[in-house]
Parts: structure tokens; sequence; C-alpha cells
């Protein structure tokens, strides 16, 4: 379903993709250098800073992989030292927090060469930390975890259980349920079985605990986060994979814990499949969109082209109201109308794609501006008439300028 859903910003996904590669890569160079310091630390560097090039949020993936790579070592390298590890954990924290500080100084050089001011200063999707309090960091903290226990173990159309049908999504959260029970019990058996001293399981619990900060680590700074930005949090299901490597060595009175293990897997696949059925309706929902969107805006632009004093790239026009209000809603997919890109029922959302689309999309050029660049009381007063379109009274010439009313 995130797949799906980051795939509906087409223009962004190939960028996604890459951001997601550079992460995953950066984790495959940390671990070639877990224990000393060399290259391939700078390798995973420049790795980290690529991939927030592209989508700062999928840092998360990176972080959450990492605290996965490190508690496997807590409980399976019994000889390293507890020492060791601590040291390079920081070494990687360091690493991390230094491609952070590079990628946002890199930023703003580039803004400055380019004239680009970053957008948007503070919000969505913002790299700014000026705005960032002990209070703002505390309030990210909660909204983190409420946010992700919401994903996994609540009905909710931008969440993890979301279905096709009411009873998947219950059953959903029974098997998310069942899936976190046998995580911490095949867990704990191996780190009972292990022996493993105090301090370890204190530091195992402890990046647990943090896991879920990790893989919303954009959100903990921008305060911001939506399904796009869970990525990471997706990253929670490898540990059934681990859980069930782990369970070939537990023996049970009267069973096998790798029966279990087996139901495991299958309940994974419940869940895939259900995913894959959803995925489909986004699909298929954006793309009854792209086509709603090419017959509205053609018939929009078919409707400036009937006034008489119209002149092809050369007429001023002048849009009043919402321009993602052109066309009607599309009706039959409320399972998937909150998830963030498929709400909206139009391409174009405000002036500037109006224009893009017309340009890039219909190779039309067309001279278009929005209503407030020019607004006053006597065009207010001969507006007042107007209906929206796709109504005939949708239309007015005056000044040399075509005022059409969305």
């Amino acid at each position: 379903v995130v797949c799906a859903t980051i795939a509906t910003y087409s223009w962004d996904l190939l960028g996604n993709c890459m951001a997601l590669f550079f992460s995953v890569l950066a984790v495959y160079w940390f671990k070639k250098s877990l224990y000393k310091i060399g290259i391939y630390d700078v390798m995973a560097l420049v790795c980290l800073i690529i991939a927030m090039g592209f989508y700062q949020a999928f840092v998360g993936v990176a972080l959450s992989l990492m605290i996965f790579v490190y508690i496997k070592e807590l409980i399976e390298n019994k000889e390293q030292k507890m020492r060791t590890i601590i040291l390079s954990m920081a070494k990687i924290g360091s690493v991390v927090l230094i491609s952070c500080l590079l990628y946002y100084l890199s930023a703003i050089i580039v803004g400055k060469i380019t004239h680009c001011e970053l957008y948007p200063k503070e919000g969505y999707n913002s790299i700014s930390i000026e705005k960032l309090s002990v209070s703002s960091v505390i309030a990210n903290f909660i909204y983190i975890y409420r946010m992700s226990f919401e994903a996994l173990f609540a009905i909710s159309r931008d969440a993890f259980t979301i279905a096709m049908f009411g009873f998947m999504e219950y059953l959903t959260i029974v098997i998310h349920v069942l899936l976190t029970l046998f995580v911490l019990v095949v867990f704990g058996l191996k780190i009972a079985k292990e022996k493993l001293p105090a301090c370890k399981i204190i530091l195992i619990l402890t990046m647990a605990v943090l896991l879920p900060l990790a893989m919303n680590f954009s959100v903990l700074i921008s305060g911001v986060g939506h399904i796009v930005t869970r990525f990471g949090l997706c990253m929670v299901y490898i540990l059934v994979p681990i859980a069930c490597m782990y369970s070939k060595e537990f023996n049970l009175p009267n069973f096998r814990l790798k029966y279990i293990a087996t139901v495991a897997l299958v309940m994974v696949f419940v869940v895939v499949a259900k995913n894959v059925q959803v995925a489909n309706q986004v699909y298929v929902k954006k793309n009854l969109i792209e086509q709603t969107t090419l017959s509205n805006m053609t018939r929009v632009l078919s409707r400036i082209e009937a006034e008489e004093t119209y002149e092809y790239g050369k007429t001023t026009v002048v849009l009043v109201g919402a321009v993602n209000d052109i066309g009607n809603p599309i009706n039959n997919f409320t399972r998937v109308d909150e998830l963030t890109g498929v709400e909206y029922y139009s391409q174009v959302s405000y002036t500037g794609p109006f224009s893009a689309y017309c340009k890039y999309y219909l190779q039309y050029d067309i001279n278009v501006i929005e209503y407030s660049s020019v607004a006053n009381e006597v065009y207010d007063q001969a507006l007042e008439g107007l209906d929206k379109f796709p109504n005939k009274n949708c239309v007015l010439t005056k000044d040399g300028m075509i005022f059409i009313k969305l």
C-alpha cells in the first residue's frame, strides 16, 4: 500500500526509488566497516546525503535496518565486547548526524547558487531546523509513537490496516497482534538461550523502544507524517522472518515452534495479498483521475476558445475559484479515498499545474493567471452572477481578459 501511494506521485517516483536504494546501500557500507573506521564509512556518508537529497523520509529505512543489524549482533555475536558495540553505534550515529548536517548545508548552498529559495520554509516537507524546540521535539516524540501504533493496530483509512473489505481490516489487526507476540516470544527465548548479560539485554530493549523514532526520523524533525513518509515503518515486518529463523532452534513440549513460524509466514502472506488488492484499487482510481482530468481540461479549454475575443497564446485567462474543483468526485473508492496522494480527483491542483498541464501534456500555450492578482470590487460584482464550470454561464470577458469560474 505504501509503495502504491508513493507511486501516485509519479513525478517523484524515480527520486523516491533512488532514495530507498541509497538508504539501503548506506547500510551495506556500514556493515562492511561495522567495528572499524574506514573508506566504507565515507561511502555510507555519501549515500545518506544522496538519499536525503532525493527524499529525507527514507533515511528512516537506513536507521531501522541498522538497529536490526545491532540487535542481531548483540544476540548472535557473544564474543564481541559491549564497549566495542557501543563505540560502533556511536560512530555510525555520528556519521548519520554529519550526513544530515552536510545535506542541510549543501541544500542551502545550492539554493544560493541557483537563486532558488528552499520551499517551504517551515512545516510540511521542511528541512528547516530553526523552528525546533524542546517542546516541539517532545510533541513529535508522542506523535510518532501514537502514529506508529495506529498504523499497525488501528482502523484507519491512512494506515497499514486498510483493506477493501471491513472484516479484513479487523483480521489484519489480529494478525499484527499475533505476529507481535510471536516475535517477542521467539526473541525472548533466543535471548534466554544465549544467556546474554544484563547490559546487552538493556541495550536491546532500548533499541527496540527507539525503533519507531528511527523509522520516522524525518517526522521527528518536521512533525508531519503521512503514509508516504512511513516506508521506514514497513521495515518492522523484517522482524518476522528473523524470528522464523530463530524459531528453528527451539522445541517446546508437545509441538515444535517452527510450525508456528510457518503459520506466521502465512499470516504475512495474507497481509501482502490484502495490500496487493488495495494497491490495485489505488492504481485504478489514479488511472480514472488521469482520464477525467484530461477530459475536463479539454472541455475547459474548449469553453475558453468559444469566446470571440480569445486569441491563442495571447489573451489573458483569469482562473476564478479552486482549480482542483474542476469535474466531479470519483465515487465508489471510499476505502482508499483518504490515502495520501489518492484523496483528490484531479491532477491539476492550482494555477501553476494548470498552466503546466496545458503546456506539457496538452501542448497548448495559454496565458493564465490567478484571480487574486487582478481582484477588485468591480470584478467581484461582475463575477457574482457567474455559475461554476461546466455551466454555460461560467465565462466573462472584461477589459481584454477572459474570466472563467471553476
